[in-house]
């Protein structure tokens, strides 16, 4: 009952595992909605580097169904698989090549309490944008128009 979502290092060279979704909603209780595989640290990578490098501006979101989304609208992305950004992952993204990045979170009180924290640590590295979504959306579940208004590209 889960949707394989690989996993790749941060130049693509290797697959380092899968992530299990749980594939329909609502996630029945005790289930968690992801599993990661074993001695997996998401806080040591982001997802999709591997194909955007270079990319700028470069769009960072909270989850992979965000970045699909994105990427099928030809925006470069990345997600943090989380509210958090840790040094290994500010790392990452200085090597990158991004040159300037917006920060697209969900719209709910983890996204919005993150961004408060995160903003401070990305805009000492790069020009960084916060557009903010509806109350209560994501980036995979804004009409299309709306969100390329938002994000400006």
């Amino acid at each position: 009952g889960r949707i394989g979502i690989p996993l790749h290092s941060p130049d693509g060279s290797a697959l380092l595992g899968y992530a299990g979704r749980w594939a329909e909603n609502p996630v029945p209780d005790g289930v968690p909605r992801y599993l990661m595989p074993r001695g997996f640290r998401k806080n040591a990578m982001l997802f999709n580097l591997h194909r955007v490098r270079g990319a700028t501006p470069l769009v960072i979101v909270e989850g992979f169904w965000s970045v699909f989304r994105l990427q099928a609208l030809g925006i470069p992305s990345v997600a943090l698989m989380g509210t958090s950004l840790s040094d290994d992952q500010l790392h990452l993204l200085r090597q990158s090549g991004a040159r300037q990045l917006t920060l697209l979170l969900d719209a709910d009180p983890a996204g919005q309490e993150a961004v408060s924290k995160l903003l401070p640590r990305l805009a000492a590295s790069f020009p960084t944008r916060t557009p903010l979504l509806p109350e209560g959306q994501s980036p995979d579940n804004v009409p299309e128009k709306l969100l390329l208004d938002v994000i400006q590209f």
